[in-house]
């Protein structure tokens, strides 16, 4: 698929989903015109350009429907693991309020093509950020069911969904990079460290390990919508998902929790909301082998967070481990790995 304008865009991809009609649900096989058509994000990680648009169709009945595309101009494993999770879950009660996951419309693999439908709502960081107690409650405790709802599956075939370790490898190679090449030797050994410890432990997580189960891989409040009125709770964003440790999830979602909302709550307000959410998935207390768990994924995801922010936000004319944010994540995740 080459770069197109807005409008050959449209047209396009009303042309794929017509000749498509057979392939894909209903009321998406049905589109007489596509109205408007916006880019929502357009990127670029690892050489790899990467598109996001979003569609408003209008079937011959005059129904509207939106949905998004998702593009990349080199071939992805990001894609076709967004379809194959969405497809499997749409199987398996996720179109079923009101945990659900967005309808899987078509994946076209030549073109490195993925679109779904759109999704209504808020994230959940937009509640955490208005600070909505009540709401939260309830928000914080749909979250940490859909992640045991998830996590429930019973997988006959775990060989078909790719081990997170196989995908941490990659990522953590590249984290390296970006960290040997941007920081001092000391704090690359550091990261180095950390990263170390995090894939002994997730390599062990196989799918010959009765206790590893189908993760998100990016399971955080920003990828987590609530539509309300409704009271739906909708994950979106499958890009990291596969088989491996279920804390994993639960350590990136506590840790994004803080992480985002920091600037907007307090110390002690982050660790009711924290609360909220463990009291749901646990049901009881952690044990101190859950804990530690938990810890190690904390520890991994503000890594991926700092090397984020080394890559994407902080100036190439300035030190990374100079920045308040990036000395403390460093900080924090050290700890994190001393506990075990």
């Amino acid at each position: 698929m080459k770069e197109l304008t807005s409008a050959q865009n449209s047209k396009y991809i009303l042309d794929l989903l017509n000749k498509n009609k057979k392939k894909i649900p209903s009321p998406y096989n049905k589109l007489a015109k596509i109205a408007t058509s916006q880019k929502i994000r357009d990127y670029k990680f690892k050489g790899i350009k990467t598109k996001l648009m979003q569609y408003e169709g209008i079937t011959a009945t005059g129904k509207t429907v939106k949905f998004y595309s998702h593009y990349s101009s080199e071939k992805t494993r990001k894609f076709l693991t967004q379809w194959l999770f969405l497809d499997y879950l749409s199987q398996k009660g996720f179109l079923e309020p009101p945990l659900l996951v967005p309808k899987p419309i078509i994946f076209i693999k030549k073109d490195n093509l993925f679109i779904r439908e759109d999704v209504q709502g808020e994230a959940v960081l937009k509640h955490l950020k208005n600070n909505e107690p009540q709401d939260l409650r309830e928000i914080l405790g749909l979250s940490a069911q859909w992640l045991l709802k998830l996590q429930k599956l019973k997988i006959k075939d775990k060989s078909i969904f790719t081990p997170v370790s196989d995908i941490e490898k990659e990522e953590f190679d590249h984290y390296l990079k970006v960290g040997c090449a941007r920081f001092s030797a000391k704090s690359c050994n550091k990261i180095r460290k950390v990263l170390s410890v995090i894939n002994k432990h997730t390599s062990s997580y196989n799918a010959k390990n009765k206790s590893s189960t189908l993760i998100h891989g990016d399971f955080q409040p920003t990828n987590v919508i609530y539509t309300e009125g409704l009271k739906h709770l909708t994950t979106i964003d499958f890009d990291w998902s596969g088989i491996g440790d279920p804390l994993s999830d639960v350590g990136n979602f506590i840790f994004q929790l803080e992480y985002h909302s920091s600037q907007h709550l307090t110390q002690t307000e982050i660790l009711k909301y924290k609360k909220m959410f463990l009291d749901v998935y646990f049901k009881k207390e952690p044990t101190e082998q859950e804990e530690r768990r938990i810890n190690i994924y904390q520890a991994k995801f503000a890594i991926q967070r700092v090397i984020f922010n080394a890559e994407f936000l902080i100036p190439k004319t300035l030190k990374p481990e100079d920045d308040p944010t990036v000395k403390n994540l460093i900080k924090q995740a050290i700890q994190n790995v001393a506990k075990l």
